[in-house]
């Protein structure tokens, strides 16, 4: 008998009944053209669980509208991993401290 892990507690976040690791957000994101390979987050609350999944993720540059396209990730998310969920887009501040450094990709607010 064999047994597989396949990601680490530190990278996900409780919704619910749910654990929503960072893998099962990626293949959701990743599979808007938009949001190919762009750095995001999964903001953890420190009471846990919590009753949505919130998502930062850096403001696409070819974005025709941003509340179309937040509107249609938040539905896919929904579809997909079957939680509510709020995007947000990652202020100018927090898309600088990203770029060129490792992105913590679960971050705990209170």
């Amino acid at each position: 008998m064999r047994i597989g892990l396949s990601e680490r507690a530190a990278h996900s976040v409780v919704v619910g009944k749910r654990v929503i690791f960072t893998n099962d957000v990626e293949e959701v994101l990743y599979g808007f053209r938009e949001f190919l390979f762009l750095p995001y987050q999964l903001i953890r609350k420190r009471g846990q669980p919590q009753e949505k999944l919130i998502l930062r993720v850096q403001r696409p540059s070819t974005a025709a509208s941003e509340s179309q396209l937040k509107e249609r990730l938040i539905t896919r998310l929904r579809e997909a991993i079957g939680v509510a969920a709020e995007v947000e887009f990652m202020s100018k501040e927090e898309e600088k401290s990203a770029i060129g450094y490792k992105l913590l990709k679960v971050v705990i607010e209170s």
